[in-house]
């Protein structure tokens, strides 16, 4: 079988899938290799030729996730026409999709120093922020709604502290999202735009 066959995407997304069932059942932690063996249905010599240890499908799997979040996130602009409505609603996705991302959720919340361990320093997350506040950052700033003059770094890490804020400590609003929204409109957008002119 010629190595391209060997580690064909299918292969690995079938693994990276039953790892993610393997943690939402078991956690990160008390998941091994061979759970996630037994959960795809692979060979062990070919799971092993994918990912050698579980932290190269941890890794995988946040990168993965956070590709999808950016992908979506045009279709949520679409919906939206008003700058506020596309700020708040880009906030609640990443926000809520967070949380229902099990390695993200868990890696984010509770153990953000093990992404240095995986490779994914802060300079990467930062860059995947970068990509998915870009557009609504040049919306923003092309309608004279910035707030000062703000640069896409700092309005990036700003849109990021915010998320994780809300990750690490959701407290009343984990299953209240209507009320997560009206927070962040009352009280965070309004230090990231302008008044209408």
């Amino acid at each position: 079988m010629a190595n391209g066959e060997e580690r064909s995407p299918a292969t690995s997304n079938r693994v990276l899938d039953a790892a993610v069932s393997c943690f939402q059942c078991a956690g990160i932690d008390k998941t091994t290799m061979s759970n996630i063996i037994t959960e795809s249905g692979l060979a062990r010599t070919t799971v092993y030729r994918h990912f050698p240890i579980k932290d190269d499908i941890i890794s995988r799997l946040v990168l993965r996730d956070i590709d999808h979040l950016i992908r979506y996130l045009d279709t949520i602009r679409a919906r939206h026409e008003t700058i506020e409505d596309q700020l708040l609603e880009t906030l609640a996705f990443i926000i809520c999709e967070i949380g229902n991302r099990p390695v993200l959720a868990e890696l984010f919340s509770q153990d953000p120093i093990r992404l240095n361990r995986l490779g994914l320093s802060n300079q990467i997350v930062m860059a995947y922020t970068h990509e998915a506040i870009k557009p609504t950052y040049d919306l923003i700033k092309a309608g004279g709604r910035l707030r000062g003059n703000v640069s896409l770094e700092d309005f990036s890490e700003w849109c990021g502290r915010v998320i994780m804020s809300f990750v690490i400590s959701p407290h009343r609003y984990r299953d209240k999202p209507s009320q997560m929204r009206s927070y962040i409109q009352n009280f965070i957008l309004p230090s990231m735009l302008r008044g209408d002119k």
